[in-house]
């Protein structure tokens, strides 16, 4: 016997192929709507003869491009749907720009979602070798671009960028380019922490600590001075001998240990 389950006549508001708009059927609650739609791949949609269809199936290939309106008296994204005739259901095949004017160029995609305002959009264009993401908050000071990477493994997971030239990051805390890294604090003087370029690395805080170290570090230039000028009293320095007063250390020893002082101080590395 032929499953004749969910068989139904065509009603006068649904064709073969129409068009309608995303809609949000009044009396219910928004985000548990969205969510059992997000989740089910059906939805309501209004036909451009005003008649409402519910359960119109979508596919997921589709629903991320989906706008729903804000309220029931709005309406989203444009569609077009077919009536698979054996069941008479509706099913979404395309999105339609309600009112959007896109600037795609040829050999170009784009992914783009937006909410009040905010926006988050990632767009290439293989023509212009270009991968451009983008994120734009209208809802929070703090908006947020994460990559996360994991492996098998608690600690693994490796993350590599390879960059063929040039690299320019700008942000209120972190600028790169390809001459130079900048870190700065966060307050109102915005100060730069920590420098890299290709000449040298600098780094200004009240407490720098490598590899956990608890030993103070010697300022070389200091050194040096004391040094010298201990030195310079240690060969004033005289004892008695036999042939009278001579000095404490032979002058070719003092002139070896001043010539000796340069070798502590370091040509790449500087503290204050």
């Amino acid at each position: 016997m032929k499953n004749n389950i969910g068989l139904r006549t065509f009603q006068d508001d649904k064709l073969v192929v129409g068009k309608g708009y995303v809609y949000l059927p009044k009396e219910i609650i928004r985000d548990q709507y969205l969510t059992e739609c997000l989740t089910g791949g059906k939805l309501s949609i209004m036909t451009e003869e005003s008649g409402v269809l519910h359960d119109v199936y979508v596919d997921k290939l589709h629903l991320p491009y989906l706008k729903f309106p804000s309220t029931p008296d709005e309406l989203g994204s444009l569609v077009i749907y077919i009536t698979e005739v054996t069941h008479s259901q509706p099913i979404i095949v395309a999105i339609l720009d309600k009112d959007e004017i896109s600037y795609m160029e040829e050999d170009e995609w784009q992914i783009k979602k937006s909410y009040q305002g905010s926006v988050v959009e990632i767009s290439g264009n293989a023509k212009n070798s270009l991968l451009h993401i983008n994120v734009v908050s209208k809802q929070t000071n703090n908006p947020t671009f994460l990559v996360t990477v994991n492996g098998a493994g608690e600690k693994s997971g490796d993350m590599k960028i390879e960059i063929g030239r040039n690299l320019s990051i700008i942000s209120d805390l972190l600028e790169v380019s390809s001459q130079k890294v900048s870190l700065y604090s966060r307050g109102e003087d915005s100060s730069s922490l920590f420098n890299l370029d290709n000449d040298s690395i600098e780094i200004d805080s009240e407490k720098i600590l490598l590899n956990g170290g608890t030993n103070a570090m010697v300022l070389g230039t200091i050194f040096e001075d004391f040094f010298t000028k201990f030195i310079t009293s240690l060969s004033q320095v005289t004892v008695n001998t036999s042939l009278g007063r001579m000095p404490l250390v032979e002058k070719k020893e003092i002139d070896r240990f001043k010539e000796s002082i340069e070798d502590f101080l370091s040509t790449s590395v500087y503290v204050s």
